[in-house]
């Protein structure tokens, strides 16, 4: 049977399941929206742990000096207290940065397409 002789199929249905076909302009904004949020957020991401490494070799170039200005046990003892209780405290606060920014990159990510929904259900 020729091409021109067979019944035509809709356009909004995919042979398989017979339900809509997706919008295939929505889906590629929703892509490129995502696709920016999340180069945005990798960036953010790669500066931060960036600027974290930097001030952290820095910390850790500075505690020999440190260490070396340390006159007796109980100095040096007290010295690395100090240290190892900052660096804590700086890997746990870097630690809640990152994950800031790692929940932001997925909330942001999912924010375009979530918003496309209600304009593809209408």
């Amino acid at each position: 049977m020729p091409d021109q002789m067979k019944p035509a199929r809709s356009p909004r249905a995919t042979p398989q399941t017979g339900s809509p076909a997706p919008n295939m302009g929505l889906l590629t904004d929703v892509n490129e929206r995502a696709v920016a949020y999340w180069a945005r957020s990798l960036t953010a991401l790669t500066q931060e742990m960036t600027q974290f490494v930097e001030a952290r070799l820095q910390e850790d170039t500075g505690a020999w000096f440190g260490l070396a200005s340390c006159r007796n046990l109980t100095d040096i003892v007290e010295y690395q207290r100090r240290y190892a209780e900052k660096a804590a405290a700086d890997y746990l606060d870097e630690y809640r940065k990152l994950s800031q920014i790692m929940l932001n990159l997925t909330n942001e990510s999912f924010t375009p397409a979530r918003a496309s929904e209600g304009r593809a259900q209408e």
